[in-house]
């Protein structure tokens, strides 16, 4: 950072506008393109659901097996 407040006006007033062209141009480049167009393949989200109602069977049966301790562990 310590260069630029070394630079005087005059330099500083050149180089910002390049700096600010060379930042634009990528920018602009990616607007040219356009969203990509959506297409119907693909996986059927019916797997995603139905591991997950798996996940959500297997955490209800474990969390409704009792536990083995005695009332002395406690």
């Amino acid at each position: 950072m310590n260069h630029l407040h070394k630079m005087t006006g005059a330099t500083f007033s050149l180089v910002l506008p390049i700096l600010i062209l060379l930042m634009e141009s990528p920018a602009l480049a990616q607007g040219q393109s356009g969203p990509p167009t959506p297409t119907a393949e693909g996986t059927s989200p019916l797997l995603g659901y139905l591991i997950a109602v798996v996940l959500v069977v297997i955490l209800v049966v474990v969390s409704i097996i009792p536990s083995k301790r005695n009332f002395e562990d406690i």
